[in-house]
């Protein structure tokens, strides 16, 4: 189960918040490198909730939906989102080909350690074993067609009756940061994103 937040913009990411995002400040260090793969999504222009993923690189398929819309809103550089509640699920099924939308994706993280309601956030190096904690991302997309999408995402993972104020006190710590203003972002999972689009 994980606590999320997700907005897509079309183009690319404003200079000034790429920069914000990516960069190290004056009392943390830079986002991790860039990470590049594509994933396949099972084409189903009806379904805004649920998600069924070949993750590039991977053996296997990530089955992913909405379980729960929660009543609190998170807000960051302008832009507010309703936090969700997603369940996962591997699986070893299969998938068509002809059925994929192939996403392009460049990704930078930056990953967060909640303990007693604050949030830390660990060295961009660092690869050890979390069993709880909240990702935030920034992805830069193309669709299948050559368009140009970028995303900006919130994930908190571990124990359940912790993961929606761990990314609370997640996005809060990046609210502090004075992100630059964003406008026009649609709030969405990755479903409901896809099943807008004309692919």
């Amino acid at each position: 189960m994980t606590a999320e937040i997700r907005w897509f913009w079309s183009g690319q990411p404003p200079p000034d918040f790429d920069a914000w995002f990516r960069a190290a400040g004056p009392s943390w260090g830079s986002a991790s490198d860039s990470k590049t793969r594509t994933d396949g999504y099972v084409r189903d222009n009806g379904q805004t909730v649920l998600g069924i993923k070949q993750r590039g690189g991977s053996n296997g398929i990530e089955i992913k939906g909405l379980i729960s819309t929660r009543a609190t809103v998170l807000e960051l550089a302008g832009c507010t989102a309703t936090v969700g509640l997603w369940g996962k699920w591997p699986s070893t099924l299969a998938l068509d080909e002809r059925n994929l939308i192939r996403i392009e994706k460049q990704r930078w993280m930056r990953k967060f350690c909640v303990e007693a309601g604050a949030a830390g956030e660990l060295p961009a190096g660092d690869s050890g074993l979390r069993t709880c904690g909240c990702d935030a991302e920034l992805t830069l997309l193309a669709g299948p067609d050559g368009s140009r999408w970028w995303t900006l995402g919130f994930e908190a993972f571990g124990i359940f009756d912790r993961v929606e104020a761990d990314l609370a006190a997640t996005v809060a710590v990046l609210a502090r940061r004075s992100p630059p203003r964003l406008n026009g972002g649609r709030e969405s999972g990755y479903p409901g994103w896809l099943a807008a689009q004309p692919w």
